[in-house]
């Protein structure tokens, strides 16, 4: 995947924030550990069109995974306290 590629290149690094991140396998996961990149977590964009971000595994991982509110195409209200709540519905 695109994760892997990334990680081939030497484009994985502390100050990398990857938004979304729905489409990462467990190999990915433990390449963004290593590499300390962070992860914004949107879960309006995710319930919208993209799937959902293997959140638990990534804190399990040691990665920080923030909240994000991607844009109005996605979201149209760009609340990050909506993103809170949905996020807490979508990781039980």
């Amino acid at each position: 995947g695109t994760v892997t590629y990334l990680e081939k290149i030497g484009l994985l690094r502390s100050n990398l924030l990857a938004a979304h991140s729905v489409w990462i396998n467990e190999e990915e996961i433990k390449f963004f550990s290593k590499a300390g990149v962070k992860v914004s977590h949107c879960p309006a964009a995710a319930m919208r069109m993209l799937g959902f971000a293997p959140v638990k595994e990534m804190l399990e991982a040691g990665i920080c995974v923030s909240l994000g509110t991607d844009g109005a195409p996605s979201n149209n209200r760009m609340s990050i306290v909506d993103e809170m709540y949905l996020a807490s519905l979508i990781n039980k």
